[in-house]
């Protein structure tokens, strides 16, 4: 009975997105410019479904089967917000559980485009619902740990790969700002293949990228600090991704390995955390 009922929501989820793509169920302003590179979502909760472009909030609650779905139009490749590789063309099922952002950028050569469902779970708090100068600079007390998610590979030139996964929980009854994180390259490879770096948390409220031209510094010897300006409501906590944008232009580091620690995190907080947090491990492909 458990297994035909998987079966029959995955039958489900995939005759959605045939019908979608099928019946033609798509906003006109994919079909402007044929060759064009564009990405489009589809989200299905039992209320309905939604079809559009660029970003777009989507209310959601608790306990309720949700259907995502992605389409990368003239796309080569895809990946999500992790820096995974995805299919032009697919979709996800789950279950909801809490609010998230899913990020999903297609690549035609070297256009660029991506595409965002911010899932918000009704009644609950949003993620920035602090007012920032309220909080005093050594407020909060958070718990760091990492959460073994990545399991590296082979990095190609020009690649952005996901180095660490950090979940940072405040425990107090307080507001806590983080400011940033300090990280250390463990690894064989020279640290100018690193031109940059980005990070982002599961609620889709803290974004930031630092560098990222291929004249860019950022690290200083064996370190580099990457700046994060978020604040964590009292009681709750956040999943911050790092990633590492690569040099299209470096070589002659074929078999050095990328191996990027968290030594520590920038806040006035107090920390508790067995650091260093370590990270994943990237092998070179230049």
């Amino acid at each position: 009975m458990h297994m035909t009922t998987i079966f029959s929501r995955a039958q489900s989820a995939t005759l959605f997105l045939l019908l979608m793509l099928g019946f033609g169920f798509i906003p006109a302003a994919t079909h402007a410019a044929e060759d064009d590179l564009g990405c489009l979502l589809i989200t299905s909760t039992p209320r309905g479904y939604e079809v559009f472009e660029g970003e777009k909030d989507i209310e959601i609650r608790s306990g309720e089967r949700i259907i995502l779905a992605w389409i990368g139009i003239n796309a080569e490749s895809g990946e999500d917000r992790d820096g995974t590789s995805i299919s032009t063309v697919g979709l996800r099922l789950f279950t909801a559980q809490g609010s998230g952002s899913y990020d999903f950028t297609f690549k035609d050569g070297s256009d660029e485009t991506t595409c965002t469902a911010n899932l918000q779970l009704a009644g609950g708090q949003q993620t920035n619902t602090v007012d920032t100068s309220d909080i005093d600079e050594d407020a909060g007390v958070l718990s760091i740990s990492s959460i073994p998610l990545l399991s590296g590979g082979v990095a190609a030139r020009g690649a952005s790969v996901p180095v660490a996964y950090i979940k940072v929980e405040n425990t107090s009854t307080e507001a806590a700002k983080i400011e940033g994180f300090t990280l250390v390259q463990n690894g064989s490879a020279d640290t100018d293949v690193v031109i940059g770096f980005a990070t982002n948390d599961d609620k889709g409220g803290s974004r930031s990228v630092i560098g990222g031209n291929e004249d860019d510094t950022v690290f200083d010897g064996r370190e580099a600090y990457v700046p994060l300006s978020a604040v964590l409501n009292p009681k709750s906590f956040r999943i911050f991704t790092l990633k590492s944008i690569l040099s299209a232009d470096a070589s002659g580091e074929a078999g050095n390995t990328l191996m990027l620690d968290v030594d520590s995190v920038d806040t006035g907080a107090k920390v508790y955390g067995a650091f260093p947090i370590r990270g994943t491990t990237w092998r070179l492909g230049f």
